[in-house]
């Protein structure tokens, strides 16, 4: 079985790495943006398994990444997880959620996180992540990417 690819999107540099470690000491692999439009690139590209992002990011928010997901074919079936502080957002007929995105609120636990990572899973493909390797994903030190493996240093780019 291969390690599935989380790709996390938040603009606040300590959620990228808690959310990160938290994925990584489960097992699977993480790749990380900074903002809508970098993860929607980012999805594009390596076509993660799963996307965890905040709800208010800056360039692109996570309502319109999911939209950008779901309006392309090689991202449309990727199952998403939007994380948000923001009592009012959740389902309700102006918030948009389709059948392929979670939501949780912060501040959450752990084990919430990967309780709605699983059930984020299960909603999903069952390919594995396509595109270039995780290793892959950037070149040289850029600190919008935490690449490793399970027992790896989970910040090994920082």
């Amino acid at each position: 079985m291969s390690l599935q690819l989380i790709l996390i999107v938040d603009d606040n540099e300590d959620s990228r790495i808690v959310f990160s470690v938290i994925l990584q000491r489960a097992g699977f692999l993480t790749i990380v943006g900074r903002d809508g439009l970098e993860g929607l690139h980012l999805a594009r590209t390596h076509r993660p398994d799963a996307v965890v992002a905040d709800l208010h990011l800056p360039k692109l928010d996570g309502r319109g990444l999911i939209a950008g997901l779901r309006s392309h074919p090689r991202t449309a079936s990727i199952p998403a997880l939007l994380i948000t502080a923001d009592s009012s957002a959740g389902p309700s007929p102006g918030f948009g959620l389709d059948g392929q995105t979670e939501i949780v609120f912060k501040p959450c636990t752990p084990r919430e996180l990967m309780d709605a990572v699983e059930r984020c899973l299960a909603l999903g493909h069952s390919s594995p992540a396509q595109g270039p390797e995780a290793s892959d994903a950037g070149s040289g030190a850029d600190d919008s990417r935490i690449r490793s493996t399970p027992g790896g240093s989970p910040c090994e780019s920082y």
